[in-house]
Parts: structure tokens; sequence; C-alpha cells
């Protein structure tokens, strides 16, 4: 693994199985999405999944939530809602807080905080097994349109149950797609709110 950080751009490329490219500066895809997403015949249904997140670090929880996600809109999951459409393929994108908010957040608790080039090269690192699961500095809901004008994208909102609680997102859940993880002492608070 070959990693390179230059002031706000940083670019990280896996040559185990292909290059993985992020970009503060534009977007640029993956060979093995761009490959995925090529694959797919014309109107196939495409879930976005996306988290916008401290991530001070990423831990296999925030793995592991975008793993059942994908497996949920997939019907790999015994437990899929019944008016759940079907999506021929479901594809993540991680984003980190910007450093004033996480710093503010890590001084309260009196610790130290990650610097956001180093929270996306953590993310980078933890996603860089799974072809359709990406760290990304920019969101890439316009870029995904206009790369693959044939397909439907369908976006949903992945937070921290704590994150719901604090700012009443349950009660804007009719117009948005939302996956929440679970959080000790706000899961619960999550289920009363909707």
């Amino acid at each position: 693994r070959e990693v390179r950080v230059t002031g706000s751009q940083w670019q990280a490329n896996e040559t185990k199985q292909g290059t993985r490219m992020a970009s503060a500066d534009r977007q640029e895809f993956d060979p093995r999405l761009v490959d995925l997403l090529d694959a797919l015949p014309p109107n196939s249904t495409v879930a976005v999944v996306s988290l916008l997140g401290t991530l001070c670090p990423i831990t296999l929880g925030h793995v592991q939530g975008f793993v059942e996600a994908r497996n949920l809109l997939l019907g790999d999951s015994v437990t899929r809602p019944k008016r759940l459409e079907r999506f021929h393929e479901v594809i993540g994108f991680i984003f980190v807080n910007g450093d004033p908010y996480v710093a503010r957040k890590f001084q309260r608790l009196g610790e130290p905080a990650l610097i956001a080039d180093e929270r996306k090269l953590l993310a980078d690192f933890a996603t860089a097994d799974y072809p359709w699961l990406y760290a990304s500095s920019t969101k890439p809901d316009e870029q995904l349109r206009r790369r693959w004008p044939r397909l439907q994208f369908v976006g949903y909102i992945m937070n921290g149950a704590d994150d719901v609680i604090r700012y009443k997102k349950f009660s804007c859940s009719e117009s948005n797609r939302f996956f929440t993880l679970g959080r000790k002492g706000f899961t619960e608070q999550v289920l009363q709110g909707m």
C-alpha cells in the first residue's frame, strides 16, 4: 500500500486488488466500482448508502453497519421489510466530519482528536476489502448520475442513534431513507421516536 498526504489532498493506492482513489479536489471512481456499475443492465436500481460521522476512529461496527445495510437492500436478509423495493446493487460512501467540529467534541471529553486526513485514511484502510464501499472527500451523488445516466440511484443516510436523537432525524424519515446504527442508551429512544 502506498499512501501520500499533501495538504488538504490525499491519495491512497491499493495495489492488492486495483487502485482506490479519493481526492479532496475531484471525485475519481475506483476501477472496481466502475466495473461493478458498468456491468449492470440499463434501468438497474442502485442504493447509495452514505455515512457522515466523527469516525475518530472508524470501527468494525461502522463497516459492519454497511455490510448489514447492503445485505438487507439486496434481499440477502431474513428480516427484509416487505414493502422495500429490490436493488440490483448497493454501494456505500463514508465521509468524516470537519476538524473544528471533531476538535470541539473531543476537547469536551479531554482527549486529542485525529485530524480529518488521518480519519479518512483509516476509513480507506477499513474499507479496502469491500469493492462497493469507499471513504470519500465529497458526496458523489451528482457524479454518479452523470457517469451512469442509465442507472437509477436511490440514496440512504446512515447515522448513529445518538445523532438521530440529538437532531431528531426520525421526524423527517418520511422524505428521507435512513439506517441507524445502534448505540447504547440511544437505540431505545430512536425506536420510541419512530
